[in-house]
């Protein structure tokens, strides 16, 4: 199936838009909806990714600029999950590659909306 995905996706992955090589180790076959919240080993269910992007989706750290702590798993707490965020938003010309993405917490993404990153300011409304 492995071999479907890369013919499927054209040797891109999904997320940055890197040509990943033809090789294995280059690239994953990842689960849309990881296998333990139900997803399938489907081909509809999957997807290429590059390494460097496989790992950051399974980065299971903070939020990379507010610091707030953030859950990989099914939200309990939905400000807890983490969101997408894109640094230079894509209404203000900012690009869905790599270098232009973080994780923020809910309530921090929904607060910066579609503002440019201020240096030095603190964005976590949820820091002390």
């Amino acid at each position: 199936m492995r071999g479907q995905v890369f013919r499927r996706d054209e040797g891109r992955c999904r997320l940055c838009g890197r040509i990943c090589g033809v090789r294995p180790r280059d690239w994953v076959a990842d689960h849309i909806v990881p296998k333990d919240q139900g997803g399938l080993d489907e081909l509809s269910n999957l997807r290429l990714l590059c390494r460097d992007c496989h790992e950051n989706r399974h980065d299971r750290g903070g939020a990379r600029l507010c610091g707030c702590e953030v859950d990989q798993k099914p939200p309990i707490d939905k400000d807890a999950f983490a969101h997408l965020d894109h640094i230079v938003p894509l209404s203000k010309g900012g690009q869905h590659i790599l270098s232009n993405v973080q994780t923020l917490c809910r309530k921090c993404n929904i607060t910066k909306s579609d503002t440019l990153p201020v240096i030095g300011d603190s964005l976590c409304l949820q820091a002390g």
